[in-house]
C-alpha cells in the first residue's frame, strides 16, 4: 500500500508541475503580445461584446453588474492592496512566522516601487 501512494503523490506532483508550467507558458505569450501591441484587436472585441450594440457607449447590463465590475476592478488598487498585504503579514508575525512576514512586506514594497516605475514610465511616453 506505501507503494500505491508514493505513485499518487508522484502523479500529482508531476500533474501539478504540469499545470504550473502550462499557466507560466501561457502568461508569457499573454505577456508579450500585450507588450508587441498585437492585443489590441481581441481587447476591442471583448469591450465591445460588453457593450450595446446601438449605443457603444452603454454597458450591456443592469446596474448591479456595472456595479460589481467597478467593484472588482477596485479591488486591485494599491491601498487595497496593502491593507491585505499588511493584514496577512500581521498575521504571519502573530503566528510566529517572522521569516514569511518579512518576505510579505518586502515583496509589497517592491511590487509599489515597481508600480510607480512602470506609471512612470507610461505618463513619460505619453508626452
Amino acid at each position: 500500500m506505501p507503494d500505491q501512494a508514493a505513485k499518487i503523490s508522484k502523479k500529482a506532483s508531476l500533474l501539478s508541475l504540469s499545470a504550473i508550467a502550462c499557466l507560466l507558458f501561457t502568461f508569457g505569450v499573454i505577456a508579450q503580445n500585450v507588450t508587441e501591441g498585437r492585443s489590441f484587436a481581441s481587447d476591442r472585441r471583448i469591450f465591445l461584446a460588453l457593450r450595446d450594440l446601438i449605443s457603444p457607449s452603454a454597458p450591456v447590463g443592469s446596474v448591479w453588474v456595472q456595479e460589481t465590475a467597478r467593484d472588482l476592478t477596485s479591488l486591485g488598487s494599491i491601498i487595497v492592496l496593502s491593507i491585505l498585504n499588511l493584514a496577512v503579514s500581521g498575521y504571519l508575525f502573530l503566528a510566529r512566522k517572522s521569516a514569511a512576514a518579512r518576505l510579505m512586506i518586502v515583496v509589497g514594497v517592491r511590487w509599489y516601487r515597481v508600480e510607480r516605475f512602470t506609471q512612470a514610465r507610461v505618463c513619460m511616453s505619453q508626452t
